[in-house]
């Protein structure tokens, strides 16, 4: 399972490989199956509605789509891309974001049109809104800044300048406008206190890839990546 998101109804729903989908109405009690007939690799999934999902999907990084569906899986529209798309993010029923292989994409319309954001220049992974306000991580290592929406992007580390450490980024999360971190492929954590402008390692605990990253209600950090890996950590 890749994608994972809680609907505003309560479901929570987990997206696969080979159109393969699992949801839960009871908090995670007890999990259905589900399948999209496209059998596409799913990689991200949100539910702005209680009726109605989007999924993105990749294919080795070379094409990607954005399929939205109803609660039985059915396709009610597709759009495809030749470049690889990783996750999804709807704010809202009407606003949403989806991050790819060097391109962000933004709707304020229902979905009905994906608009191309002028940020590139990495694989990008991940975000973490709020409000207007948002954080951005990629691949590569590079993290952007916007306080509009995605209107302006600002870069705060540029991952492809070889004079800085090498960080392969898969997931950000910001606590206040000043605190955040980011979770990397080889096991390491990255803290800023300045709003992103400099970042610094924590000790090295895993080697396993941690692919998500959330602030615990207590102001703890819980990570998970390969292998069954769990961590909480207290900044």
């Amino acid at each position: 399972m890749y994608g994972m998101c809680v609907a505003p109804d309560g479901t929570i729903y987990l997206s696969a490989t080979y159109g393969r989908t699992l949801y839960s109405k009871d908090n995670g009690l007890t999990w259905q199956t589900g399948r999209i007939y496209d059998y596409l690799y799913y990689v991200g999934v949100s539910f702005p509605t209680p009726d109605t999902g989007v999924l993105v999907s990749t294919v080795l990084q070379r094409q990607g789509t954005i399929t939205e569906v109803d609660t039985n899986f059915n396709i009610i529209s597709e759009i495809t891309y030749q470049f690889g798309l990783n996750d999804v993010k709807m704010v809202s029923p009407s606003t949403g974001y989806v991050m790819g292989y060097g391109a962000v994409l933004k709707t304020t319309d229902y979905r009905h049109t994906w608009n191309f954001q002028n940020v590139q220049g990495d694989n990008f992974m991940s975000m973490d809104i709020h409000g207007d306000e948002i954080w951005m991580c990629g691949y590569n290592g590079s993290i952007y800044h916007t306080l509009d929406g995605g209107n302006n992007w600002q870069r705060l580390r540029n991952g492809n300048d070889i004079t800085l450490v090498r960080y392969n980024l898969m997931c950000i999360v910001f606590k206040d406008e000043l605190n955040g971190w980011a979770s990397c492929d080889n096991g390491k954590i990255i803290h800023t206190d300045d709003g992103g402008n400099h970042w610094e390692e924590y000790d090295q605990f895993t080697t396993n890839s941690l692919r998500s990253i959330v602030l615990c209600p207590n102001g703890d950090l819980l990570t998970a990546g390969d292998n069954g890996a769990l961590y909480r950590i207290t900044p």
